[in-house]
């Protein structure tokens, strides 16, 4: 059952690929399966977006997607088959709140001041739209709404967010319209993490600083048994393997990179959801299951909740044979997998599977939908 800072669920309509997605009964494990390019990483970017509802989220997943925002058609991506009527509209529940984001397009063209500011309220009329001024400088463009609400359960104020974006010498520029109480109070701390080349040092500086050194290193000894110590420099991280001194750890294998960036996030301290997207990105099918493994239990441990993305039978089979080991029955009510795949029409549906049914479904060999 997830704690106070996970989503219980989430519904998605008319982001990227998916017209329409319901997942319900989110557990602290949450295994996202399917072929590709049935919107698995889409999923990972929605509870992001949910996790965080504010604006630069918006720049922090496509940059992910190594795109770089330089015009409006680069927001237009958002929407679900590119169709500027189509709104994006999204919602979760976590025990303590419900929380709403709405992205759509302007059909109007306005005039923005890309210099504009607003402090303290000022630029509010008494409607409570913000007054819009032109200059030599303003950017005439379509635009898009972006609205996010955070509205706990029982009492509190609701927490609103309303800004117009629009794009300027290749960034994307936000301008607040509504702002209701503290946009940053109640926004969860996601990290989502990419297969690529490379690492970066801060998460696995975080850990030592967090004297979590010792339990970073038996994760990696469960995957390279020959890691007897670790240590950061700049931007990055060094392993040591017995040698005369230590080795950059990117020369380690992307595999191991991997698990040892996904094991620091998870273990730095700040991440309340850890999003991963193909956690078995690069890693022998042997390394597999200690990951899972490592990952359960450093993530129960830090109350972090986990969401994967994979199509690799490999994942699956791994995650089926770690929840039957009597060490870790504990985690079969925490865990579940979510099935996404294609119907006739097009559109992308999800199907919940429990411990029960999925462990029935791998075992023997039964496609999961």
């Amino acid at each position: 059952m997830p704690t106070a800072t996970h989503l219980e669920s989430m519904s998605i309509r008319g982001f990227r690929g998916l017209e329409h997605l319901e997942l319900e009964d989110l557990g602290q494990i949450n295994l996202i399966v399917g072929q590709n390019d049935v919107g698995k990483t889409s999923v990972l970017e929605a509870a992001m977006l949910l996790s965080g509802p504010l604006p630069p989220v918006l720049v922090a997943i496509q940059n992910l997607r190594r795109h770089a925002v330089t015009d409006l058609t680069d927001i237009s991506l958002l929407l679900h088959r590119l169709n500027p009527d189509q709104r994006v509209e999204m919602s979760a529940f976590t025990p303590q709140d419900e929380r709403r984001l709405t992205i759509e397009m302007s059909k109007n063209t306005l005039t923005i001041d890309g210099e504009s500011q607003l402090q303290n309220g000022a630029g509010h009329s008494a409607d409570g739209r913000v007054d819009m001024v032109s200059n030599s400088s303003a950017l005439q463009s379509a635009v898009f709404h972006y609205n996010a609400e955070i509205r706990p359960r029982g009492t509190g104020v609701s927490r609103t967010l309303g800004c117009i974006l629009s794009v300027a010498d290749a960034q994307i520029k936000m301008t607040p319209t509504t702002i209701a109480g503290d946009p940053e109070e109640g926004v969860l701390s996601a990290r989502l993490l990419v297969p690529g080349p490379g690492h970066e040092a801060e998460p696995i500086s975080d850990v030592l600083i967090a004297k979590r050194q010792d339990k970073l290193l038996e994760c990696l000894q469960t995957i390279h048994p020959s890691i007897v110590g670790i240590a950061t420099k700049n931007d990055m991280a060094y392993v040591d393997i017995g040698l005369d001194s230590m080795i950059p750890l990117n020369m380690c294998g992307s595999g191991f990179v991997r698990a040892a960036v996904i094991f620091a996030a998870c273990l730095a301290g700040d991440a309340q959801i850890l999003l991963i997207d193909e956690i078995g990105s690069g890693l022998h099918h042997a390394a597999v299951r200690p990951l899972i493994e490592a990952l359960l239990t450093v993530s129960e441990q830090q109350s972090v909740q986990v969401f994967a993305t994979t199509h690799n039978l490999e994942v699956l089979r791994s995650l089926e044979e770690t929840l039957s080991d009597d060490s870790f029955i504990r985690f079969r009510d925490k865990t579940v997998a979510y099935a996404l795949a294609k119907r006739l029409d097009g559109c992308v549906k999800g199907y919940r599977y429990d411990y029960e049914q999925f462990a029935h479904a791998v075992s023997r060999g039964i496609e999961i939908r």
